[in-house]
């Protein structure tokens, strides 16, 4: 039974900051999520080895959809995610303002959370909204961008088995 009490640890309850970091051969630490636990599960099975505890987790822009917000924007929508994510303490990314869309002249009015609100305008200019950790767990950037479909490809698949051929411990 002392097994279970690393259920109730701080580190497991909702809301509770987690990030995952990882290090491949010869390269710096890379954080590939780094966000809030909303649930866990635990599953208890006979034996030492088929019991399992599965942790589910959001990027940290899931604290922009707690609180619906009534405001007006007169700014391009560049500036607004800039901003929202300055609200947030995420450093806004560099591009965000290269092809700011949405005419200054006019006003924009905000009746949803953070983060549905930004989706939105996202998917109205054809622009990327997301938020993700860079090389540290901690600091988060905003991204406001027009998708790039030029340049280089993904890197290939993480191989994990058979264990002499993976790439990752």
């Amino acid at each position: 039974s002392e097994d279970l009490t690393v259920l109730g640890d701080e580190q497991f309850k909702p809301y509770a900051r987690i990030a995952v970091v990882v290090t491949a051969d010869n390269n710096p630490d890379e954080c590939i999520f780094d966000g809030y636990v909303l649930s866990h599960r635990i599953h208890l099975d006979r034996g030492t080895t088929a019991s399992s505890v599965q942790v589910w987790g959001q990027d940290a822009s899931c604290l922009m959809n707690l609180e619906e917000k009534v405001r007006r924007w007169s700014d391009p929508d560049g500036q607004i995610a800039n901003t929202i994510f300055q609200d947030y303490g995420f450093t806004p990314d560099g591009e965000n303002l290269s092809e700011d869309s949405g005419p200054p002249d006019s006003t924009v009015m905000q009746r949803a959370t953070d983060a549905q609100f930004l989706r939105d305008r996202a998917r109205r200019a054809g622009m990327l909204f997301r938020v993700c950790c860079g090389q540290r767990a901690g600091n988060n950037t905003g991204y406001f961008i027009k998708p790039k479909l030029q340049g280089e490809t993904v890197p290939p698949p993480l191989v994990l088995n058979p264990p002499h051929e993976s790439h990752v411990d």
